[in-house]
């Protein structure tokens, strides 16, 4: 069974929202991007982008794009319908306040360590 920020973000995406995943790291953004392909597969996964920047598209127009919370830039610039932050207690709360910036109308979904 998916995990709940996993299921929202892939809902999101397939209805053709733009949603962005941000992790402490990348390699903690890997899992949820793999158990999210997982389920993706049978809704025809228009391209994946396994780079520095991972980021899935989909038939309809949404995508998924990953980013450390590491890298200061990488919610600037950009512009959301979703964010789902992962180990949002690991994250600083200037860095979510930008986050919730490129979400300006939309929906910010957090999970914690401990869920």
């Amino acid at each position: 069974m998916m995990r709940e920020l996993e299921a929202r973000a892939t809902e999101a995406a397939l209805a053709g929202k733009r949603v962005a995943w941000f992790a402490p790291t990348l390699e903690i953004a890997a899992r949820s991007l793999d158990e999210i392909l997982d389920h993706l597969r049978a809704s025809q996964v228009v391209r994946i982008r396994r780079s520095t920047s991972p980021r899935v598209e989909v038939i309809g127009g949404g995508s998924i794009a990953f980013a450390s919370t590491r890298n200061p830039d990488a919610e600037r610039g950009r512009s959301y319908d979703v964010a789902c932050i992962d180990r949002a207690d690991l994250i600083d709360e200037g860095r979510k306040r930008s986050i919730r910036f490129t979400v300006m109308a939309g929906e910010v979904h957090e999970r914690r360590v401990a869920a």
